[in-house]
């Protein structure tokens, strides 16, 4: 129920410092408090003269004959002075119960008794309705008919008004031998109006005191236990639902002593006006289940309302007692409670079925229902008045409670294990963040998969050596094979070949190297990646006989289970301090040595790695450099070696980088087409090649086309030869004025694939040359399947020429191969007059090289 008690809406806001006290558990505590107290001010009772009392009667156990209990709806006074007090048209009651339900004016009973016997006779008259507001007797032997006063009590009489210390009415009467007595009651009473008279001996009082206080002890000490259990839990859960159950307990515990006699006049006697608070706590009630229902419920929007009207009808009927009205009474009170607990009821009804406390709350509202039933049957006559319906209300409101507390503890102990398992999954919890914590960090300083220590973790033991003072030289093992075997195997048989063959590898550093090897947090190897590996040594081996050990015993075929294989090792090496003082940088540095794809073994060269870091550099920058203008376009003239004339140009790639200054083809297109920016470069040649032709074409004639480079990897991209024919038709030229010179070795990289790409590409009207002819591999067979339109001899075939006959008769070989598959052949490096006045014999070839002209952007020609 803590979990229920969350309001339905959020409180009214209350200004000041009152507000937070008012909204915690404590507000209908202290409305309670302000009822009582208002309740005790405002409620007087009347101030009645106390009669002498007379003697106690003695303890004779005769018997008297009971005639009958009547009642007029008039009071004393009008009785006795209309002289009716012992004529007819008086109303029989049913038996003795004489319940007449909730009247506003007084009511006079008559009970009439007849003494059979010789001598008289005295008893106690007794009244078990200590409830009732006011009793004023009298009592008249019909032998002479003069009224006797007896002693008015009630409830909102001091306590010494009573004749003894009970919780009931009694009175001493003795009646004369031979002779009737008729005794009238007045009663006037704010609730039910009755009065269940009987007349007994001493012995019969006292047993039937001793029954009634052990009943009504054991109901309030019933009420007193769960009110103490409901103020341990609004203690405990401080919620503020549950500090509504308690203004409920409170004020059925007040009622209870009430109705059944207990009331607080023991522990006050002079302060009646406690007893009277009745008008106050039975609306209390109302308004506590009403609240109550609200929160335990958990209701919302217009039921939340209807609970609100409930409390407030209490309310006015509260105030108007206080008032002092006779109107609304206590059965206003009964009625709007029943309908009350009949809409409750109802809602939990509907809620039963999903919710714990809907239940518990039916049940409640039910057996607060049937006490009230009781009572109200009680107290309109069809039920007899005795302890049991006396404190039927009180007992429905004792069940109820009980239930309350069942459902309290219930959602106790539900707390309890549900907080236990928490703690308990708490405690999981922490187990399992430890362990990831341990994992983590274990992670964070050693590898996945040989659980060796990490690189973060390497840098940090090199970091700890002075390299001056203690040299030490770092040694780089990667395994080019690695991803290759995983790919062939599977990873988890690759991580499992991997960690067995770095264990075998430490065991062979051990038994070189010994106490030269640099821990490395008790390891021997670190491990930066898969296929990457390290050690330290802590001063380098004067001799080659380690290197040469170390290189063979990696390269050694490595075999585990059915596997054998080479791992395809690399080595590099890196000094301190000769290589730099950072252990960062001479890691990376060794891991640089390492990448040489010529030599097993590689100490590292700062002059390499200087060379490699500009070409890195270079590749940053070449996309600005494209569209800065750094990267232009050259154009180097074909001619026909017969005339001289220009029938084409070579587009040629130039850059003139602002650090760098002018830099070679050589040193950056390789690097480019290793890191596959190629595509790019291509693509700008091929839009600038076929923007600048129509100023050649102005220079050289119609019939000047342009040539641009083609690299294998331009062949292997999907959607070359469409990127190639919108370039053309962007710029309004003909395919056929573009000739895609392709080398020999692209061509051969993937034969098939080439051979698609160029034959798409001399159907879409491109002229395709295959550069640099005689430098690659390829067989004339292969040759001749790829759809050509000029061959382009390399350089190499004419050194020395013009006097050796062999390369002469190598030249005219490969004129006449190109003249076979119908190629025109354009002859590269043509520098001086002898050599292309020897090519003069050859009709129909074209000539390129510095002789003619050397390459020059088109803004100098």
């Amino acid at each position: 129920m803590p979990s229920k008690d969350t309001p339905a809406q959020p409180p009214r806001r209350v200004p000041g410092k009152l507000a937070p006290f008012l909204a915690s558990i404590w507000g209908p505590l202290l409305f309670m408090a302000l009822s009582l107290v208002a309740g005790a001010l405002l409620l007087r009772g009347p101030a009645d003269a106390i009669t002498v009392l007379p003697a106690a009667p003695d303890q004779s156990a005769w018997p008297m004959q009971y005639e009958s209990t009547e009642y007029r709806k008039q009071s004393l006074a009008e009785i006795l002075s209309g002289g009716s007090a012992l004529s007819e048209g008086w109303s029989r009651t049913a038996s003795n119960w004489s319940g007449l339900g909730y009247l506003t004016g007084p009511v006079t009973f008559r009970t009439t008794f007849r003494n059979t016997r010789q001598d008289a006779i005295q008893r106690w008259v007794v009244v078990p309705a200590p409830f009732l507001d006011q009793i004023r007797p009298v009592r008249i032997n019909h032998s002479d008919g003069r009224p006797l006063p007896m002693r008015t009590m009630g409830d909102q009489y001091p306590g010494g008004n009573r004749i003894l210390d009970l919780p009931f009415w009694v009175w001493p009467v003795t009646v004369p031998p031979q002779t009737s007595v008729s005794l009238l009651f007045e009663v006037t009473n704010n609730g039910p109006l009755m009065l269940p008279v009987s007349i007994q001996s001493a012995w019969e009082l006292a047993g039937v005191s001793g029954k009634v206080l052990t009943w009504q002890s054991l109901i309030v000490g019933f009420l007193v236990l769960t009110m103490l259990l409901n103020l341990l839990f609004t203690f405990l859960f401080r919620g503020k639902g549950i500090s509504w159950l308690t203004v409920l307990l409170l004020s059925a515990f007040h009622n209870e002593l009430v109705l059944s006699g207990f009331g607080l006049w023991l522990l006050w006697p002079q302060w009646p006006g406690i007893n009277t608070l009745t008008s106050v706590t039975l609306p209390l009630c109302l308004i506590a289940v009403s609240q109550f229902s609200r929160h335990v419920l958990s209701l919302r929007g217009p039921t939340t309302t209807l609970m609100h009207g409930l409390s407030v009808a209490a309310l006015v009927i509260m105030g108007a007692r206080l008032a002092g009205l006779s109107f609304p009474g206590q059965g206003s009170m009964l009625v709007l409670g029943l309908t009350g607990c009949g809409l409750i009821l109802g809602l939990s009804a509907q809620r039963a079925g999903h919710d714990l406390n809907a239940r518990y709350m039916a049940i409640v509202i039910l057996t607060l229902m049937v006490g009230a039933a009781v009572s109200s049957l009680r107290t309109i006559g069809w039920l007899p008045v005795n302890t049991l319906t006396n404190s039927g209300f009180s007992i429905g409101a004792v069940v109820a409670n009980l239930v309350l507390t069942v459902l309290l503890i219930h959602r106790f102990v539900l707390e309890r294990q549900q907080r236990r398992q928490f703690h308990q999954a708490a405690r999981q919890e922490q187990t399992l963040r430890n362990r990831l914590e341990d994992d983590y960090q274990r992670l964070l300083r050693s590898h996945r998969v040989t659980r060796l220590p990490n690189r973060p973790v390497f840098e940090d033991v090199l970091a700890t050596f002075n390299p001056e003072e203690s040299p030490y030289a770092v040694v780089w093992v990667r395994l080019g094979r690695y991803y290759e075997i995983e790919q062939a195997v599977g990873y988890r048989h690759a991580e499992q070949l991997l960690r067995a063959y770095v264990t075998r590898f430490a065991d062979f550093l051990e038994r070189q190297l010994g106490d030269h090897l640099l821990r490395i947090e008790n390891a021997t190897i670190a491990t930066l990646d898969a296929s990457s590996h390290a050690f330290a040594i802590r001063a380098l081996p004067r001799d080659a006989t380690f290197w040469h050990s170390l290189a063979d015993w990696l390269h050694a075929d490595f075999t585990s289970g059915r596997y054998v294989f080479s791992w395809n090792p690399s080595i590099g090496v890196a000094l301190a301090p000769e290589h730099g003082h950072i252990a960062s940088d001479i890691l990376s540095r060794a891991g640089f040595a390492s990448l040489n794809p010529t030599d097993v073994l590689t100490f590292y060269d700062p002059a390499t790695a200087d060379r490699h870091n500009d070409q890195q550099l270079l590749m940053l920058d070449l996309d600005n450099a494209l569209n800065s203008g750094d990267i232009e376009m050259h154009y180097q003239p074909k001619v026909r070696i017969s005339n001289g004339d220009v029938v084409a140009c070579e587009a040629l790639i130039r850059w003139q980088h602002p650090d760098f200054g002018a830099v070679s083809p050589a040193d950056w297109i390789p690097v480019a087409e290793k890191l596959g920016a190629i595509h790019q470069v291509t693509l700008w040649a091929l839009d600038r090649a076929a923007c600048d032709l129509a100023a050649l074409k102005q220079r050289f004639g119609d019939q000047t086309r342009v040539a641009v480079n083609i690299s294998a990897h331009d062949l292997g991209e999907s959607g070359f030869v469409e990127q190639a024919l919108a370039t053309v038709r962007r710029h309004g030229v003909s395919p056929g004025a573009l000739i895609l010179e392709i080398t020999e070795t692209a061509a051969m990289t993937d034969e098939a694939r080439a051979r698609t790409v160029i034959s798409a590409l001399s159907d879409e009207g491109f002229r395709i040359a295959l550069d640099d002819f005689g430098t690659g591999y390829s067989s004339l067979g292969a040759l001749a399947g790829f759809e050509l339109d000029e061959l382009k001899i390399d350089r190499s075939f004419l050194a020395g020429i013009t006097h050796s006959e062999p390369r002469q008769r190598v030249f005219f070989s490969a004129v006449e191969l190109a003249d076979a598959l119908g190629l025109q052949v354009v002859v590269e490096g043509v520098e001086d007059r002898e050599v292309a006045d020897w090519l003069r014999r050859f009709p129909g070839l074209m000539g390129q090289g510095f002789y003619w002209g050397a390459p020059e952007p088109l803004s100098n020609r």
